[in-house]
């Protein structure tokens, strides 16, 4: 399985280029390179999490069901959240896509969208030095795993009341 880690390992740090591409760029390029980090990060995610929860279920077959249930949660609870988040930003960036690349947007759009992109590149530095395919996270890592998928919970919401109430016609 050590083509497994190299995989998700090289899918996070491709994510980090596109971002970039849309920190430099403007228009439907940059939303476009927005777009595919998330999608690239998504996709590392879920394999992250995948992983996890195979070698949890592999190391506590015979444990008491809670148990087991605390270790899942634990391990993979802060990337199924940070999923759900992804998720829910690309979900949007593509609803309201050509309003976003046409520039009718507020101005704090590009604000909170920069900051999510820091809190991605945060997540993605914890996650790249943490998670090692055979092992377990540590509750701390979790934690904070856990604590900037909150944050970016939060950002993309403001992301979300954003688009949906504060876009202009030109």
């Amino acid at each position: 399985m050590d083509w497994y880690a190299k995989l998700y390992r090289s899918l996070l740090l491709a994510s980090l280029i596109p971002f970039i591409i849309y920190l430099i760029y403007t228009g439907s390029t940059s939303l476009g390179g927005l777009i595919a980090g998330l999608v690239l990060l998504q996709f590392a995610v879920l394999m992250i999490m995948y992983s996890l929860a195979y070698n949890v279920l592999n190391e506590s077959r015979n444990g008491p069901t809670l148990q087991v249930l605390g270790a899942l949660l634990t391990n993979t609870g802060p990337f199924v959240l940070s999923f759900c988040v992804i998720v829910f930003v690309i979900k949007n960036l593509l609803e309201y896509y050509d309003k976003i690349a046409a520039g009718h947007v507020s101005p704090g759009f590009s604000t909170f969208s920069n900051i999510l992109i820091l809190l991605s590149f945060a997540q993605v530095y914890i996650i790249f030095n943490s998670v090692q395919l055979d092992k377990k996270i540590s509750s701390i890592t979790s934690g904070i795993i856990y604590l900037f998928g909150l944050l970016s919970g939060i950002c993309s919401l403001i992301l979300y009341t954003i688009l949906t109430y504060y876009t202009t016609d030109g």
